[in-house]
């Protein structure tokens, strides 16, 4: 009879681990930490000023930066599933900081009659969606699309998740433990492939709420903007080129 296994670490183990990985991220993965970092810091810096009258839209921005940032420590620590997830939010949280960058007055509260309070998530988030649709079509149909990846894949539990972090091996019948881990199994250039895709991202994201921000005013951005961005996605298609051949991408 197999042993059915317990979590044989401690909280403190995990924690000192998750803070090595982060530090040697740049030694396992190379310059792909370095791509990913860039895009964040990007993000972080391109809007130098909102105007007081879009706090709503600074509230969202915040969020924008912390789900790139969570999305990309994940990805480091060997949490797909949480990475993926904070990707997710990061592209919801896009659509809704862009429908509130060309719309500051757009009253957010709820009906009196529902109790008051701030509309559901679904129902602002769906009319953002559709505004981008309409209104930037582009980099609304590639924000969809990365997202239905995600969707596809790694967005709710699924048996397919458990082949991260348990070793499918161990369920032979002459095996006398099961085994898992609570870092994902990923091979390295799997990782690096998902850091480049982060970074892609990122720089959708940002180049969404640039294209907002031109029509409707809002954020004062970087002069330099659209230079940093095009360097940002010859970077990404660099080393996105560097692992076709190891991964057998299509071209």
């Amino acid at each position: 009879m197999s042993d059915a296994g317990q979590l044989r670490t401690t909280l403190q183990a995990l924690i000192d681990e998750e803070a090595a990985r982060t530090r040697n991220a740049g030694q396992r993965y190379g310059s792909f930490v370095e791509l990913a970092q860039s895009a964040i810091g990007l993000l972080n810096a391109f809007v130098v000023g909102i105007d007081r009258d879009h706090f709503l839209t600074a509230a969202l921005m915040l969020s924008v930066q912390k789900s790139a940032t969570l999305g990309f420590l994940s990805h480091v620590r060997a949490h797909t599933a949480q990475a993926e997830f904070n990707s997710r939010q990061l592209i919801e949280f896009c659509a809704l900081a862009a429908y509130m960058l060309a719309h500051p007055d757009e009253d957010v509260t709820s009906n009196a009659d529902e109790g008051g309070g701030l509309q559901t998530s679904k129902s602002l988030t769906d009319k953002a969606y559709r505004w981008l649709d309409r209104e930037h079509d582009h980099v609304s149909a590639l924000l969809k699309d990365m997202k239905k990846q995600i969707n596809d894949t790694a967005s709710h539990a699924s048996i397919y998740l458990t082949c991260f972090t348990f070793e499918w091996e161990s369920s032979r019948d002459d095996s006398e433990i099961f085994c898992g881990s609570f870092f994902d199994q990923q091979d390295d250039d799997v990782v690096r492939l998902y850091l480049a895709s982060h970074a892609r991202l990122v720089l959708l994201v940002i180049e969404t709420l640039r294209q907002v921000a031109v029509a409707h005013g809002g954020f004062t951005m970087v002069e330099d903007i659209d230079e940093r961005l095009a360097l940002l996605d010859r970077d990404i298609n660099a080393h996105r080129d560097a692992l076709r051949p190891r991964l057998d991408m299509p071209g």
